[in-house]
């Protein structure tokens, strides 16, 4: 009974210890976050690009930036917050100090310290093969250090793993082939056993020869499409269902491959034979979704939509600071519920600076969901976002 107590007052203790730390460190950064902000700085649109050299003046109010910032650093450091929240983070505080100071000494070598932390946590999503969280923490550390062996151990790593799917995209394209081969010597070999063991008609073995080889609606004169013209009766009719069977299967490979045209080809022989086969109609409508899909794939402008919001991209500190202006060329896709996916930077300048900041306003974006043909479409879009210091 007494060891219980006992054990209560040591764990209620702890508590409060950890009560009293987490109270010292929200006071700590705000006391920061007060002084950042009641400091006296130039106003940051219309600062100059900073000299090499600060003058006297200038030298103490830089000074106090950077002591806020390396603090700040240390405390998120501290709560373990070292490449997130955006903003808010220990490699963001540490770029900052570095930003008006590159060789300040405790930041590098602190900096050095965070940067051991995250190759460990970057070798680690590797190993899980959770590329893109390894790839995150090395782009965020590109921005100071991207000589760093994090960086390239992440884009190494995740080049191999598209190396190995493309491999394997191969290999599934190689047996997809092998076994339509297969199918087509075993459908040939099929023909030719039934041709020889019953008594046909000539235009019906010409027929089944073309069929066998995939002949079917082409060259003029010798294809099953035209053999079968030339019979009656019940073989023909029988051939006739073979026929459209084989022209309906070609149609709805070619919408597994993509080939809206060659789709809507194979289609329309097979009506011309039959026009009231019920298989007809879903096929016309695969393909009118294939097609709808492939145009829907194309990047059109965003002023093609309506948007339904207005977010801007909020323009990056550090880059502010310098008056540096530049541009992002993205895309993305928009889905059927208006929203924006799979964002995707095709070119930027200078560097990655604005990646990230179009990327967070890209993603808040809502329009009204697109058509074609009467169908909501995932469509693609392609714009650039441009970040202008004002008065430039």
């Amino acid at each position: 009974m007494n060891t219980d107590k006992k054990t209560d007052s040591s764990y209620n203790a702890l508590i409060a210890y950890a009560a009293v730390a987490l109270l010292s460190i929200a006071a700590v950064w705000g006391y920061l976050e007060y002084r950042d902000t009641t400091a006296s700085t130039p106003d940051p649109v219309a600062a100059p690009r900073p000299a090499t050299v600060l003058s006297d003046e200038i030298a103490p109010v830089a000074n106090q930036h950077i002591g806020t910032s390396l603090n700040k650093a240390r405390l998120a450091a501290e709560a373990n917050m070292l490449v997130s929240p955006a903003g808010e983070n220990a490699l963001y505080f540490y770029g900052l100090v570095l930003s008006e100071d590159r060789s300040h000494a405790e930041a590098n070598e602190e900096l050095d310290s965070l940067l051991n932390q995250l190759l460990i946590r970057v070798q680690e999503h590797i190993a899980a093969a959770e590329f893109v969280a390894a790839n995150r923490i090395a782009e965020q550390v590109s921005y100071i250090r991207p000589e760093h062996s994090l960086v390239s151990d992440a884009e190494q790593a995740w080049q191999q793993h598209q190396d190995e799917l493309r491999a394997e995209e191969s290999a599934a394209s190689e047996a997809a082939r092998l076994a339509a081969e297969q199918r087509a010597r075993t459908q040939a070999a099929a023909a030719a056993a039934a041709a020889r063991a019953l008594e046909t008609p000539e235009w019906l073995e010409q027929a089944r020869a073309a069929l066998a080889e995939e002949r079917l609606i082409e060259p003029a004169g010798d294809n099953a499409r035209d053999y079968l013209a030339l019979g009656n009766g019940d073989k023909a009719d029988q051939f006739r269902a073979q026929l459209i069977s084989t022209l309906v299967a070609k149609s709805e490979g070619a919408i597994n491959d993509d080939d809206v045209s060659g789709a809507t080809t194979w289609l329309d022989a097979a009506a011309k034979l039959d026009p009231n086969d019920e298989r007809l109609d879903n096929i016309a409508a695969e393909i009118k979704q294939a097609r709808v899909e492939a145009l829907a794939a194309e990047p059109i402008s965003p002023r093609q939509l309506k948007r339904l919001n207005r977010v801007a991209a909020v323009y990056p500190r550090n880059a502010e600071r310098r008056g540096t202006s530049g541009w992002v060329d993205m895309a993305f896709t928009v889905t059927t519920d208006g929203t924006t996916t799979n964002i995707e930077i095709l070119q930027s300048e200078p560097g990655t600076l604005f990646d990230q900041a179009a990327i967070r306003a890209a993603s808040q974006w809502l329009f009204e969901p697109h058509e074609i043909e009467g169908i909501q479409v995932n469509q693609r879009v392609m714009t650039r976002m441009s970040f202008q210091i004002e008065g430039d």
